[in-house]
């Protein structure tokens, strides 16, 4: 082959290996292409939160990103709350951190959408729980009053962190022996009343935010003033504590009962611990016996603390202090009216000789005094009386019971000698006929504390008895 044929067959060569090439694309027009693609940012709104009203809360979009690392565009979409956007004051939505400041509690929805100026992201959603601050009450401070002297009930110091309109409302808790007592304005910050009587009054304060409440107490003390009662009869109406005579110590006080259903209630106030002693006689004969009444003693703050059924007989009560105590007068039987004079007294604890109620368990034992008779009375035969004596080692006592009750000539008393730890060391059924009753003799084997109790096992409605202890 000559030269010109040479040159024909190189040509024809390279004419093919070229077409190839460019059917299959070429090497580097395709590594060109691909530098030229682009890929979907990805947006995360951050995690779900909890806050409170009025708290600043930032939405955190910062961990989205570019695959390509191209730049970021943020939009936020505030998806459902319970208010609107303008009332949250919401700042920089098109940032990666916007915050607001929520007004109202609930659970605020946003979406986070982000792009590189080409592509744009799916939705990213993210949940902001705001919670609300429950308001604090504040009913005041506890007072001593006077009775008849106008009170302020003061819920005004009531607060609410989130600065929410507070609403209020007052009901009355408790008062003396409730009696009652109607509050003007109860939904009042401030509320005004005047006490009807000495005694223990308590009211509640609830506060509203509109969506928590809180709640609060406050304790009223009315102190009756000490009044000498001008005259020495009782006054009707004064069947209720209401209406109940203002009597003094060491005053005689002539009353009557006109029926059976009739009640007398007078007052006396004590200033110091120690005991009301309360004498009472009648003169009223009715069927040949005398008439017997019931006698009740309490404070009216709470309940009755003793219960006597007499004609006659003097009786000891313990009193704690400072407070107004109620003497109810009514019949003891369901045929006794009449006349009676009862004469309230005062002394301290260390002068009674005798049965000194409440004294129904060991810790309120009576102490019983040599050779000095206890004249005490067992209410309804579930009552019982404990007494303490110092006993030596030895020493030889002997205990009487007897009765001093007119009910019966025959009560059946049990008499109880006790340890300190409660271990019975003599029972004995006590059946008295008159006063054919005998002794009951005792001596410890060791020195300490002891205790007498005593108990009925009659259904009468009261037994009275005398109780003795001296030497052998």
């Amino acid at each position: 082959m000559d030269y010109k044929q040479n040159s024909y067959a190189l040509a024809f060569l390279f004419s093919i290996q070229l077409l190839l090439l460019t059917s299959c694309g070429g090497g580097s027009n395709s590594e060109s292409n691909t530098e030229n693609s682009n890929n979907t940012p990805i947006a995360n709104a951050g995690s779900d939160q909890t806050a409170f009203i009025n708290d600043r809360v930032t939405a955190d979009g910062s961990a989205s990103y570019d695959p390509d690392g191209d730049p970021l565009t943020y939009t936020w979409y505030y998806v459902s709350a319970p208010v609107t956007l303008s009332e949250i004051n919401a700042n920089n939505l098109n940032s990666p951190e916007p915050y607001f400041y929520p007004t109202e509690p609930g659970t605020y929805r946003f979406a986070l959408e982000v792009s590189d100026g080409s592509l744009t992201s799916n939705l990213d959603y993210v949940n902001l729980t705001v919670r609300n601050r429950k308001p604090t009450a504040q009913a005041g401070i506890d007072q001593q009053v006077s009775i008849n002297e106008s009170v302020t009930l003061d819920g005004s110091s009531s607060t609410d962190t989130d600065n929410h309109l507070l609403t209020y409302s007052w009901i009355v808790n408790t008062t003396p022996w409730g009696i009652p007592l109607e509050l003007q304005s109860p939904n009042s910050a401030q509320v005004d009343f005047t006490p009807p009587m000495g005694g223990s009054y308590s009211f509640l304060l609830t506060v509203d935010d509109g969506y928590d409440v809180d709640t609060d107490d406050v304790t009223i003390q009315v102190v009756e003033p000490f009044k000498i009662s001008p005259t020495t009869v009782e006054i009707e109406p004064n069947s209720t504590i209401s209406s109940a005579d203002e009597v003094s110590f060491n005053t005689s006080i002539t009353g009557q009962l006109s029926s059976v259903y009739d009640v007398d209630t007078f007052r006396l106030l004590t200033l110091d611990p120690g005991v009301i002693e309360i004498e009472i006689n009648t003169d009223s004969p009715l069927n040949g016996l005398n008439d017997y009444f019931e006698i009740w003693i309490a404070t009216v703050q709470n309940s009755g603390i003793a219960r006597f059924v007499a004609s006659r007989g003097i009786y000891n009560i313990r009193v704690e202090g400072e407070q107004s105590h109620v003497v109810y007068v009514k019949a003891g039987r369901s045929y006794d009216s009449g006349n009676y004079n009862i004469t309230p007294a005062y002394s301290t604890e260390s002068n009674i000789d005798g049965e000194l109620e409440n004294n129904d368990d060991i810790s309120r034992a009576n102490l019983l005094h040599f050779d000095t008779p206890t004249y005490g009375q067992l209410f309804y035969d579930t009552d019982q009386d404990w007494y303490s004596v110092q006993l030596n080692a030895g020493q030889s006592i002997s205990v009487k019971l007897e009765t001093a009750s007119p009910f019966s000539a025959i009560n059946t008393f049990t008499l109880t000698i006790l340890d300190s730890s409660q271990n019975v060391l003599l029972n004995r059924g006590v059946l008295d006929i008159g006063d054919r009753v005998s002794p009951s003799f005792f001596s410890p084997s060791s020195s300490g504390q002891y205790y007498v109790r005593i108990t009925s096992s009659n259904s009468y409605s009261s037994e009275m008895y005398k109780l003795s202890i001296s030497n052998n």
